[in-house]
């Protein structure tokens, strides 16, 4: 991976970038070229002849640097997003505490499923590949709140959850 750093920017190269950046009330959206990632699409653009993430060099021009061995998180989820003030470095596994709720859930509540076998919403969390049990509960309320609890205890970067419990 290329190291990206503000000193070795070029006027022309942050011209470029800045043309393509749609500034709205909060979210900065990349217009230009973009790819299909895990969680979405990524703005992209090429830097010193590489390829590279828009949000990572929207990351460097204000911090200075990107780290190689972080990952830069986008807090709002909009993977199109290349406000600075949305970004923040962090371990893969932080980055994927900050997820919303799964598309395909049926809940749309993170951590939270029916379990037919029991006849119970069931609450479970995965950190690190590892399965945490939450409990088994009647009211898809009370599991959601156990949900919350439980990642509250065992993550670093649960902003959605933190955010709303405020």
């Amino acid at each position: 991976m290329i190291v990206i750093r503000r000193a070795d920017m070029s006027s022309e190269e942050i011209k470029h970038f800045w043309e393509n950046v749609d500034k709205t009330s909060n979210c900065w959206i990349w217009k230009a070229g973009t790819s299909k990632g895990c969680s979405g699409r990524y703005g992209n653009l090429r830097y010193k002849g590489v390829h590279i993430k828009a949000h990572r060099f929207s990351y460097a021009l204000v911090h200075g640097e990107c780290p190689t061995n972080l990952a830069i998180d986008h807090m709002c989820h909009n993977t199109l997003c290349v406000n600075p003030e949305h970004l923040q470095a962090v371990t893969a596994q932080q980055n994927c505490e900050n997820r919303i709720s799964n598309k395909n859930s049926k809940t749309k509540i993170r951590g939270v499923c029916w379990h037919k076998g029991a006849n119970k919403w069931r609450v479970k969390v995965t950190v690190n590949r590892a399965d945490y049990n939450g409990g088994y509960f009647d009211d898809i309320h009370d599991a959601e709140k156990a949900a919350i609890t439980l990642r509250n205890k065992l993550m670093t970067n649960n902003l959605q959850d933190k955010t709303e419990t405020k």
